[in-house]
């Protein structure tokens, strides 16, 4: 290459030594093509990258990268300081990794966001709207205050954004909306796009129903753990006792103990209820759904030889006979067995009965004469376990069959209320009504069971498991702001902010929806409330 070209071409580019072509040396082979092979050009294109891009050009030619973006060295910041800074410079210069290139770019995904940069830089606590934000990027996860030297470094991917008039900055950014089963590419999209910044705060809410929560994982590529929390939904005021999902029908249905031809309520999301005529006006206690005989059942309290009812859409119900005018409080499903059992509170040794359709009742031996409240199947161990508020050391029976019945040693004269087993633990949880701090109890196998602590001394009325968000979740009729729980192995647990302090009877998970649904017999339009995986969350993700 001659003098003149070799000048001609300096002239045209970036000031910076890297930028030099020298005689002979890489750049100026490269030019005049005359790299001895693909593999020089490879190289050197690729050590050229590293020069370029800021978090990794050696320090000694941080210099030629500020010169190039009009930057004046601050010999009184750090090597990283300077590094961001030049990041932000760059990034605010366009290009691939330019706030209106991301912006284009998930739009045209369908993303609802906007792309927003902290120009003039202000504190993000103020645009997050939580003083606990989590950053990742260069070292990590970590919780911390972002110093006030780096505000300038963050842009912000959310809904639309309000600026001061005068001075030009950011005095909110509205919520973005994310489909919930797109969020995790939603994340990687922003992480490859933007290599040339420091941070990126993302506020959206990826949902099906909006609440807020935290992503705590922000270096994961998913939203992972998300602090959900339970949220109300409008229904009727009947005393709602007991809730179950039908999977063949995508569709929850909850029965209740009061109301006028009225106390059966369906949804298909747990947000909107219908509430369909009952088959009759009885204290209707528990509901099973039956996915072999596509068939709901529910048991009743009170009512003269027709304290079953049975749907198989859950609109249209049908009253059933019942062996025995029992307090029949429990009903559950084996799908092994093929077979409904249930059991109640009253009764002389006839407090179980069972049926293989849901019409024909059978009335089966109960072990004992104790105030049984519930009942429930593991498929592992081809078992059914009733537990009991009433008798002494002997508050839980379990059947093969649910015509055989065993007494089994409760692990404390608890009121033990509800049951439930998790495949995925192989365990059963049973939660109490009384005790102190031992309202919990455990066993692998029906048989030996375990006292466990329980997060609160609260009424603790149903449980239920989740295979999706693996956890117990238990809610209660008493407590303050406390009335629900979980726990992901059975033994330790953990409080939940209940959306209201009704008294929460009955509780059903939904794997389509991956949601919880709650009811209870008390409140004012506001017998409902869900908890899910999936509704989103409005976080604070920095990357």
């Amino acid at each position: 290459m001659s003098d003149v070209t070799r000048k001609m071409i300096n002239g045209f580019l970036p000031p910076g030594s890297i930028w030099v072509a020298e005689e002979d040396e890489g750049f100026d082979q490269l030019l005049e093509g005359i790299a001895d092979n693909a593999e020089d050009v490879r190289a050197f294109l690729s050590l050229l990258s590293e020069i370029r891009r800021p978090s990794t050009t050696p320090v000694e030619l941080l210099a030629d990268l500020e010169e190039e973006f009009g930057i004046v060295t601050n010999e009184n910041l750090t090597e990283q300081q300077r590094r961001d800074q030049i990041a932000a410079i760059k990034f605010s210069k366009g290009g691939n990794g330019s706030k209106d290139y991301l912006e284009d770019l998930l739009q045209a995904a369908g993303y609802d966001v906007y792309v927003h940069e902290n120009s003039p830089p202000v504190d993000p606590a103020t645009l997050l709207d939580t003083d606990d934000y989590h950053l990742a990027g260069r070292t990590g996860t970590t919780t911390a205050i972002i110093p006030t030297e780096d505000y300038s470094l963050i842009f912000f991917v959310g809904g639309l954004a309000t600026r001061d008039g005068i001075t030009d900055e950011l005095l909110s950014i509205d919520v973005g909306f994310v489909p919930a089963d797109s969020a995790e590419t939603f994340l990687k999209m922003i992480k490859r796009t933007m290599p040339m910044h420091a941070w990126a705060a993302i506020k959206v809410v990826a949902f099906k129903t909006p609440y807020f929560g935290f992503l705590t994982d922000p270096d994961a590529d998913t939203f992972g753990a998300l602090v959900a929390e339970w949220v109300i939904q409008i229904s009727a005021d009947n005393d709602w006792n007991s809730i179950a999902w039908s999977p063949s029908l995508n569709l929850y249905a909850a029965i209740a103990g009061s109301g006028t031809g009225n106390r059966v309520m369906t949804s298909p999301d747990g947000i909107n209820w219908t509430t369909r005529t009952s088959a009759a006006d009885n204290a209707w206690n528990s509901i099973a759904w039956s996915s072999s005989l596509n068939l709901f059942a529910a048991v009743a309290g009170s009512g003269t030889g027709n304290r079953i009812m049975t749907s198989p859409d859950g609109i249209n119900w049908t009253t059933r006979t019942s062996a025995a005018d029992n307090a029949w409080l429990s009903i559950a499903w084996s799908p092994d067995l093929n077979l409904f059992a249930t059991v109640a509170v009253s009764g002389t040794g006839n407090r179980v009965m069972t049926s293989p359709d849901g019409i024909n009742w059978t009335i089966r031996t109960s072990a004992a004469d104790n105030a049984w409240n519930s009942i429930a199947w593991s498929p592992s161990l081809n078992l059914f376990a009733a537990v009991a508020a009433s008798g002494t050391g002997n508050r839980v029976m379990t059947s093969p069959d649910g015509i055989n019945w065993t007494i089994r040693t409760s692990a404390a004269d608890n009121a033990w209320l509800s049951i439930a087993w998790s495949p995925d633990l192989n365990l059963f949880a049973a939660v109490a009504g009384s005790g102190t701090g031992n309202r919990v109890m455990t066993s692998p196998d029906g048989i030996n069971w375990t006292i466990r602590t329980s997060a609160a001394d609260n009424e603790w009325k149903d449980i239920e498991w989740s295979s999706g968000l693996g956890l117990f979740t238990a809610v209660a009729r008493s407590g303050t702001g406390n009335r629900a729980m979980s726990s992901s192995d059975g033994i330790n647990w953990s409080i939940q902010t209940s959306a209201a302090d009704n008294q929460w009877n009955g509780i059903a998970w939904s794997p389509s929806l991956e949601q919880f649904a709650a009811v209870a017999g008390s409140g004012t339009g506001d017998r409902v409330m869900i908890y899910s995986s999936d509704l989103g969350g409005f976080f604070s993700y920095l990357i």
